[in-house]
């Protein structure tokens, strides 16, 4: 059985404290740790919440009535909390995780840094030479192809992460505050892949913006993904995207295939581990 839940030894009133905090987008709340020590039930924890003006909602009394029947969060997780469970679900283990150019925990020293710095470099100029595109930087941002990015869109995780952010952005448009239409979760920057270690990004509050559909496509109309950093760009000409920036990202994706670089597709995650 998958563990979901970084802390599982933790005591109830300690969940209860992180839960609020997380709602609350980070806040330091821990002056209310005795009183989530001395929970009684759902009630008392709303009448907290409520107190200390901490966003309460359908939601919010589903994770906390998990934390008490001694479950798992649905809605409300750290960013860390919501990549350990993302990886577990697809069997994605810690040395399987890149870190940039060295091993994890490998720390170099000045000679090593600079025959590496050199090495980089010139396999970066191969690269360029024979692709016309710098394949290792790419890879070293965290890309996740096409394939990868909506296969995240599509996961149980990303769903009930970004219903947890309309409901913290308090169900309207971030942008122009309209709330009587479909919202839209958007990325800051560029998703990344299960198998890089900044795959928390994909999860956290301040990456993420809460946007009604004309403010989102507004957005995407100015911006494209980098195709060598973690953010987007913006676009030379105003409400559209360069034809030439669109070509790029697309041979990007087509090489790194040909040369069964993308980790997600040659371990077949979306075939293996399809989403519910």
């Amino acid at each position: 059985m998958v563990e979901e839940h970084l802390d599982s030894e933790m005591t109830i009133g300690r969940r209860l404290l992180n839960l609020a905090m997380v709602v609350d987008s980070g806040s330091d709340l821990s002056h209310l740790h005795d009183s989530f020590s001395n929970y009684m039930n759902v009630s008392e924890v709303k009448h907290i919440f409520i107190r200390e003006g901490i966003r309460w909602g359908e939601i919010v009394e589903n994770d906390v009535t998990a934390i008490l029947l001694g479950g798992s969060t649905q809605y409300f997780k750290t960013e860390w909390e919501w990549a350990h469970l993302y990886r577990s679900r697809r069997g994605v283990r810690e040395n399987q995780i890149t870190y940039g150019d060295s091993p994890p925990g490998h720390i170099l020293d000045a000679k090593e840094f600079a025959d590496d710095m050199m090495k980089y470099i010139q396999m970066i100029r191969n690269e360029y030479q024979e692709y016309g595109i710098a394949i290792s930087l790419t890879l070293n941002s965290g890309h996740a192809c096409f394939k990868e990015q909506k296969y995240f869109y599509a996961s149980q995780e990303w769903h009930c992460c970004a219903k947890a952010m309309r409901f913290k952005a308090g169900n309207h448009c971030e942008e122009c505050g309209e709330r009587n239409t479909r919202l839209y979760v958007h990325h800051m920057s560029p998703v990344i892949t299960v198998y890089h270690h900044l795959l928390s990004h994909n999860f956290t509050d301040y990456k993420l913006r809460v946007l009604c559909k004309t403010c989102h496509t507004r957005l995407h109309e100015k911006t494209i993904r980098a195709p060598a950093s973690y953010s987007f760009v913006d676009t030379v000409d105003e409400g559209q995207e360069k034809p030439q920036n669109r070509r790029t990202l697309a041979k990007i994706d087509k090489v790194i295939h040909t040369l069964g670089k993308c980790q997600f597709c040659q371990n077949r995650i979306a075939e293996v581990y399809p989403n519910e």
